[in-house]
């Protein structure tokens, strides 16, 4: 798959996929981090995290919201760029070669004979089934209603 990729999506000329987006916690992570670190000169990383998510946390709902319009505006960007991405030549190439090395198209043939045949016994094993919970059997696992095992009530000593 890696040898399609480079070969379909690899080249100066080819499509670049676009980065995924930040959420609107890591826009407000990027903007802040700088100066909580500079306030806690000698803190780790993972106090500084911390600090961070507390911040996030207690921000005014005004505040989150403009960190949550940056994020869906960068969202809407990225899904139109993924748009265009996925229309290119370059990438119904790639994924027409990886489904012919993948199997792709057998797979789901396999899966969707997997579930018919799983209805087909249900549909046979249904009658039986019925019977059974209407016998009221309290037959144990093995089938063996029977008391005279060869188990440990031997009389013999």
């Amino acid at each position: 798959m890696q040898i399609a990729k480079k070969r379909f999506l690899g080249g100066a000329s080819a499509p670049q996929e676009p980065k995924k987006p930040c959420s609107s916690y890591f826009l407000f992570v990027q903007e802040k981090r700088a100066g909580v670190a500079q306030t806690m000169e000698k803190a780790s990383m993972g106090e500084v995290a911390k600090k961070l998510t507390e911040l996030w946390q207690n921000l005014e709902p005004d505040e989150k919201k403009e960190f949550e319009d940056k994020a869906s505006s960068l969202k809407a960007t990225y899904e139109e760029d993924m748009k265009a991405f996925r229309e290119s030549a370059g990438y119904k190439s790639f994924q027409k070669a990886v489904s012919g090395i993948s199997g792709a198209k057998a797979k789901k043939a396999e899966v969707k004979a997997k579930a018919k045949a799983k209805k087909v016994a249900k549909v046979k094993n249904a009658p039986a089934a019925a019977a059974a919970a209407e016998s009221g059997s309290d037959s144990d696992v093995m089938g063996s209603d029977s008391d005279d095992s060869s188990s440990s009530n031997s009389d013999s000593d």
